[in-house]
């Protein structure tokens, strides 16, 4: 095991970095997916409607803190 305090920074914070990209870009298409599902078979009322909501449950939630 190495520690963090050794090496090339560059590549520790690269190596650090990557796990968080992918699971950004798996997160991304979620939502991608999960758009076009609720904007076909529930319609576009509703799609507005939940990304709306989701704002505002993320803005409490941030000034709770």
């Amino acid at each position: 095991m190495r520690g963090l305090t050794s090496g090339p920074e560059g590549r520790l914070v690269f190596t650090f970095a990557v796990p968080m990209l992918i699971g950004n870009l798996f997160q991304q298409l979620y939502n991608m997916v999960d758009s076009m599902v609720v904007g076909q078979f529930v319609g576009k009322a509703a799609l507005a409607l939940a990304w709306y909501t989701g704002g505002r449950w993320k803005r409490k939630a941030l000034v709770r803190r």
